[in-house]
């Protein structure tokens, strides 16, 4: 694909957002702004009660892959087999995840798997992150730029 040097905007800047902005560097845009209404969350704990884990199954360790971000994240992975079924006569029953021994998903924390996302479309050169900014309107008539952005 030909390099575009037309900007592409990002509303949220997380894990979907991030992995975004690093996808669409390499399919050749130039210039990409994401923008995120909360704070920058490499400088923050995580939001106790926020969010649970996230299982990524083959198609997320791929876009991770893609990403360069699964080397980093790799030894955070905590593979899942399987779901313990609890029958009401007491007795347990495992029910695995893939169809295969071999096929399993992994945990990963949210907020880490954001945190390293956020370092590899930051690493990339053209992206810049816009924190506490938030999304107020957009024209979409106009197909292209047409959107106002305030700080949250």
């Amino acid at each position: 694909m030909r390099l575009t040097q037309e900007p592409v905007g990002i509303v949220g800047a997380g894990p979907t957002g991030a992995l975004l902005a690093v996808l669409l560097k390499r399919r050749g845009f130039s210039r990409v702004e994401i923008y995120e209404s909360r704070p920058d969350p490499r400088n923050a704990a995580a939001e106790s009660g926020r969010s649970i884990n996230l299982a990524l199954a083959d198609r997320g360790i791929h876009a991770l892959q893609a990403a360069g971000a699964f080397q980093t994240l790799s030894p955070e992975l905590l593979p899942m087999r399987g779901r313990l079924i609890h029958r009401l006569d007491g007795a347990t029953a495992l029910q695995p995840y893939g169809q295969r021994p071999n096929e399993m998903i992994y945990s990963i924390s949210r907020h880490r798997l954001n945190q390293a996302l956020l370092d590899a479309a930051i690493r990339q050169h053209g992206v810049r992150v816009h924190f506490e900014h938030r999304f107020e309107a957009a024209d979409f008539g106009k197909q292209r730029g047409a959107y106002r952005i305030g700080r949250a």
